[in-house]
């Protein structure tokens, strides 16, 4: 049987969709309200791959200013004497905990900015940031930490210089900004959406 080529229009309610990606799981479009199906809604413009970009960078610098201060803390807190090294760790648990979910609600809005990205694309950054899942990449079946988890092994083995914890922060960023082009570039691919005005289709990695 023929397939049938996805051609939303304003009317439509959205057909449900699997596409195999290289994530832990397959991305799902999902059917919204008619209300939500609206053409504009399924276009990317350059100007959005650019707040797409530009607040990725910012979310990220401002997590790492606050956890890379945490860190400081809590590493000179270690030499002194009279400091409880439960109150210490307790501190830096609280305040990485906030800086994380700053981090989770700032890439939820950066999904949101990507067609049905808020739906499909939000609960794999959260796997990228947070909690014991991590991103499993199909192909290789190699599995990446949260940076949740990473950031709790540098803590347990004794090694939370602030090289250490940039370079862990910084390469979940570069995770991420290459999930949110993987997801752009299978959106458009599959016509779940296409570009315009300046957008360019992002290579899969």
């Amino acid at each position: 049987m023929k397939s049938r080529r996805f051609r939303p229009v304003g009317v439509d309610a959205l057909e449900e969709r699997c596409v195999m990606t290289a994530f832990n799981i397959p991305f799902t479009l999902v059917t919204p309200p008619i209300s939500q199906v609206n053409p504009k809604f399924l276009v990317l413009t350059g100007r959005t791959q650019g707040q797409i970009s530009s607040s990725i960078a910012s979310s990220f610098q401002r997590f790492e200013n606050t956890v890379v201060s945490a860190f400081d803390v809590y590493n000179k807190n270690l030499t002194r004497t009279g400091v409880d090294p439960s109150v210490n760790t307790a501190t830096l648990q609280n305040k990485v905990n906030g800086a994380f979910n700053r981090l989770s609600t700032d890439l939820l809005k950066v999904s949101r900015m990507v067609s049905y990205g808020g739906v499909n694309l939000d609960p794999v950054l959260e796997n990228r940031i947070t909690g014991t899942t991590g991103v499993t990449d199909t192909t290789t079946q190699i599995n990446t930490p949260s940076l949740q988890t990473q950031l709790n092994s540098l803590v347990a083995a004794g090694t939370t210089s602030k090289n250490q914890v940039k370079s862990t922060i910084r390469a979940t960023q570069s995770l991420v900004s290459t999930d949110v082009n993987n997801d752009i570039n299978l959106g458009v691919t599959d016509g779940f959406f296409r570009l315009d005005r300046g957008a360019k289709l992002p290579a899969l990695r």
